[in-house]
């Protein structure tokens, strides 16, 4: 493992951000296993979901650990996750990753949960008011 951290902060983007997670963390991540650290993500989801559900200020510490045990996972599976981001969400349209036209169709849906029918599928699919 190596040192602390500097003090200061040192902007990095995605691909550094997760090297150095695999460099610090890496050898027990794969003691650990994926399983183990599956169940870790799924905790801090969980810690996540009740701290926007309670509007707590603690969400925002929360997001950085479930980045920080989705990208432990991604190097135990040796997934580049910046590359992937970028593939299946930003060189998509919109309606591909959403699947839905508008941002308004979201919205509708979002606030009056229905079985909404996708596009490109003849199935519709549950979606979920949010549990504030």
């Amino acid at each position: 493992m190596t040192s602390a951290w500097p003090e200061r902060e040192v902007k990095m983007d995605l691909s550094d951000f997760q090297r150095e997670i695999q460099e610090r963390y890496g050898e027990i991540d794969k003691t650990s296993g994926s399983f183990f650290l599956l169940s870790v993500l799924l905790e801090e989801c969980g810690e996540l979901a009740t701290a926007i559900r309670r509007q707590q200020a603690t969400a925002a510490e929360e997001v950085a650990d479930v980045v920080f045990c989705a990208l432990s996972i991604a190097n135990l599976l040796e997934v580049d996750v910046d590359h992937l981001l970028q593939e299946k969400y930003l060189r998509r349209r919109f309606d591909e990753v959403t699947r839905v036209d508008r941002l308004s169709d979201v919205k509708r849906v979002w606030h009056n949960p229905v079985h909404a029918p996708c596009q490109n599928s003849s199935k519709s699919h549950r979606l979920f008011a949010p549990l504030i």
